[in-house]
C-alpha cells in the first residue's frame, strides 16, 4: 500500500545517507527504538544491503563518462536546433534574405571575422518582399552563410524550405529569433516578458521555425538571440553611464554591443567552435570596448553551450 511504499522510500534514502557519511551499511542497534514502522527486521536488512552496495559502486564508477557506460546509455554530443558547422577556410562568404535588421548581423561579423584571422566576403541581400532568395551563392560556390531570421515582419515566408537544387547554393542556414521589442518605446529598454516562449521567443522559434527544418533535412542552425540577450543582460545589467549596453540601440534593432555578441555566436557554431572574442580589453562595464568584449564572449559560450552541449568553452583564439 501507499504507506509501507513511503517507508521502504524513506528506508533506502536513510540507507544511502548512512552508507556515504559512514561508509558502512547501517543495522540497528538493539536498545535504539525502531524507525522504519511497519517494516520487519528482515526487510529493512535487505535495503540497507542493496543502498550500501549501490553506494559502494557509486564510488567505484569515476564520471558520468563512466556511469553512461555502466548503463549502456548514450551521451549526446551535439545539439538540436544548433550545430557546429564545418567551414574551416581563412574567409567566409555571407549572404543575407532581409532588412536592416540581418544587414547590422552581417557587418557585425564582417567586423569581427578578423579576430580569428578570417576574412568576410559579402555577397548581396535579397529583398524582403520576395516569396524566395535571389541565391547570390552558387552550386559550384555556394555562400557560406545564409543569415534570415525565423520569424517576424518576415522577410519572405517564415516557413520557407529550399529545394534539393538551391540547398546546393549555401553550407548553412543561420536563423534567428527577432529581436523587436514591441514592449517599451524607450531606447535601450527591451521587455524580457517575450523572451522565451510565445511567438518571438527562442524556444518557440527552436521548436515551430528550425526543428522542422532540420527534420526535412535541411541545413538550418540556429543562434537564440532572445536566451542570449537574456544572458547578457543578466550578466551585465545596462545602467546607463554605470554598467552595462543597452540591449536596443532604437525601438527596432540591437545595440552595436549585442549585435558583436550575436554575430559571435552564430560565427562560432558556423566555423565549427572557433573564437571571436579576442583579448579582455581595459577598462570595466562602463567602457564601450569592453561591453563588445564582454558580449562576444557571451555568445561564443552560448554557442558551445546550445551545439556542442558542454558546460565550458575552451577558448581557443584562432591567430591572424
Amino acid at each position: 500500500n501507499g504507506a509501507a511504499a513511503r517507508m521502504i522510500r524513506a528506508a533506502t534514502e536513510a540507507g544511502c545517507l548512512y552508507s556515504l557519511e559512514t561508509g558502512r551499511r547501517w543495522e540497528h542497534a538493539g536498545s535504539a527504538p525502531w524507525p522504519f514502522g511497519s517494516l520487519d527486521a528482515a526487510e529493512v536488512e535487505k535495503i540497507m544491503t542493496a543502498a550500501h552496495a549501490a553506494v559502494e559502486e557509486g564510488w567505484s564508477v569515476a564520471g558520468p563518462r563512466a556511469w553512461a557506460a555502466l548503463l549502456g546509455a548514450t551521451i549526446p554530443t551535439q545539439g538540436g536546433a544548433s550545430w557546429f558547422g564545418e567551414v574551416k577556410q581563412r574567409y567566409l562568404r555571407i549572404e543575407t534574405w532581409g532588412t536592416s535588421t540581418e544587414e547590422g548581423l552581417k557587418n557585425a561579423m564582417l567586423d569581427i571575422l578578423p579576430r580569428s584571422g578570417m576574412q568576410g566576403v559579402f555577397l548581396g541581400n535579397s529583398n524582403k518582399k520576395n516569396h524566395s532568395p535571389q541565391w547570390k551563392g552558387t552550386a559550384a560556390n555556394p555562400s557560406h552563410i545564409m543569415l534570415k531570421r525565423s520569424m517576424g515582419s518576415g522577410p519572405g515566408p517564415d516557413d520557407y524550405f529550399p529545394d534539393a537544387a538551391e540547398q546546393k547554393r549555401y553550407h548553412i542556414w543561420m536563423k534567428f529569433d527577432y529581436q523587436y521589442d514591441k514592449g517599451s518605446p524607450k531606447t535601450g529598454d527591451w521587455n524580457v516578458q517575450c523572451m522565451d516562449g510565445n511567438y518571438y521567443g527562442s524556444t518557440y522559434n527552436a521548436v515551430k521555425k528550425v526543428l522542422p527544418m532540420l527534420r526535412n533535412g535541411q541545413k538550418a542552425n540556429f543562434f537564440p538571440l532572445r536566451y542570449f540577450i537574456a544572458e547578457e543582460a543578466a550578466a551585465v545589467p545596462y545602467v546607463k553611464d554605470v554598467s552595462g549596453a543597452p540591449v536596443m540601440g532604437d525601438f527596432t534593432h540591437l545595440s552595436a554591443q549585442y549585435q558583436e555578441g550575436a554575430a559571435s555566436g552564430m560565427l562560432t557554431l558556423a566555423t565549427g567552435g572557433r573564437s571571436f572574442v579576442g583579448p579582455e580589453p581595459p577598462g570595466d562595464a562602463a567602457n564601450y570596448q569592453w561591453q563588445k568584449w564582454h558580449a562576444r564572449r557571451t555568445g561564443y559560450e552560448l554557442a558551445w553551450r546550445l551545439g556542442k552541449l558542454r558546460p565550458g568553452a575552451p577558448y581557443l583564439e584562432g591567430a591572424p
